[in-house]
């Protein structure tokens, strides 16, 4: 035992040494005087320096109003109108020609008849031949055959109704319960309507996006923004697709968290505090609370809107480390009022008290290593 302060001694020496021969404190990233060193003139190897930006509830806000949508958006060209026919359709006609004598309908001679649209657009008629039909409605081949009859010299009613309407569709795939081609009407043609049909979709709405193609065009939009918003609700024209998807996003926590790793982004949006009770909180025996980041790549006029004069014409735009400090007791409100985005890293840098405490720790190892010579074989 009396020799365990000379043990004790020479083992922080050697513990320093190793501290001052440049040997690094082992930590999961940077500290938060590293990051401010990065955001400073010179930057890094990586390139310009990142913007590093302290939040408070208005910047939060601000940055939250201003964020892209989660999903692409687009427009899509002008649809076919519905209601009309094309190939492949078939028609039913009804021909009589009225009875002079009173008799009802229901007694009437007539010729019934089923059709099919050609590829050429075209349909066949008795006494008529050879009728375009694509590009115009049943009501107006009703009406382009009585011209035709009249025109020679007869007096005859027609009829059109579809049976088969092949031009009018839809056809709706991907993450629904009964993928398929459905019909749609004028009445009931938005995406919601169509996917209701479809059996609705399999996941939640806020992990669906809808994708609705026209041509070579597309539109993307979330089940949630659908939902909320009537506006968005698309229309649809007859041969557009519409694909369901799972939207499957996630953000990242490193540093001193009580649960690092990859994490599910499964809502519309999420706050900040929100995150943060995500990932159990940070971690009590590390985690400096004034040092919590969020790394995110942004739009360069996003930032130039929150920097404003801050901004050094040395600094990349686009890289951005957002700061909160959650020693402020406003910190929380700060954090409510931030949203993170999918793909956001957050990041919690140790306080300077774990770092000594690791350096008592590696102290403490030498010094054990130390006195197991002299304790082997010893009399207890």
């Amino acid at each position: 035992m009396r020799r365990a302060g000379p043990v004790l001694a020479r083992a922080a020496c050697c513990g320093l040494a190793l501290l001052a021969a440049g040997c690094t404190i082992p930590r999961a990233g940077p500290t938060g005087g590293a990051i401010e060193d990065g955001a400073g003139p010179s930057g890094s190897a990586a390139g310009a320096p990142y913007v590093l930006i302290d939040l408070t509830t208005a910047i939060g806000q601000a940055v939250s109003d201003g964020a892209p949508p989660a999903e692409a958006s687009g427009g899509l060209p002008p649809g076919a109108p519905v209601g009309l026919l094309g190939p492949e359709d078939t028609l039913r006609i009804t021909l009589w020609e009225p009875n002079p004598t009173g008799a009802t309908l229901l007694d009437r001679p007539g010729l019934d008849l089923t059709v099919r649209v050609g590829a050429d657009g075209t349909i066949s008629v008795p006494y008529v031949g050879r009728l375009r039909a694509a590009g115009r409605s049943p009501a107006a081949v009703e009406e382009a055959i009585r011209t035709e009859l009249g025109n020679q010299g007869h007096v005859m009613q027609a009829s059109a109704f579809v049976t088969d309407d092949v031009t009018n569709t839809v056809v709706v795939q991907g993450d629904v319960m009964k993928p398929g081609r459905y019909p749609i009407a004028p009445g009931a043609r938005g995406v919601l309507d169509v996917v209701a049909i479809a059996g609705g979709g399999k996941s939640p709405d806020h992990a669906s996006i809808v994708r609705v193609s026209r041509r070579d065009a597309a539109v993307t939009a979330s089940m949630t923004k659908l939902q909320q918003s009537g506006a968005a609700n698309l229309l649809l024209s007859p041969g557009d697709r519409v694909l369901v998807m799972q939207r499957v996003r996630y953000f990242y926590a490193f540093g001193a968290v009580a649960r690092p790793g990859q994490q599910a982004y499964d809502d519309e949006e999420m706050s900040m505090a929100r995150t943060l009770g995500r990932i159990a909180g940070l971690d009590d025996l590390k985690a400096n609370p004034g040092g919590v980041f969020v790394y995110r790549r942004q739009s360069a006029e996003l930032t130039r809107r929150i920097a404003g004069p801050a901004l050094r014409a040395d600094q990349d735009p686009t890289r951005v480390v957002y700061r909160i400090d959650l020693r402020d007791p406003m910190g929380f409100f700060v954090a409510e009022a931030f949203r993170i985005r999918p793909e956001d890293i957050v990041y919690v840098s140790n306080a300077p008290i774990a770092d000594a405490i690791k350096v008592l720790q590696l102290i403490n190892g030498v010094a054990a290593i130390g006195a197991v010579p002299r304790n082997y074989g010893a009399q207890y």
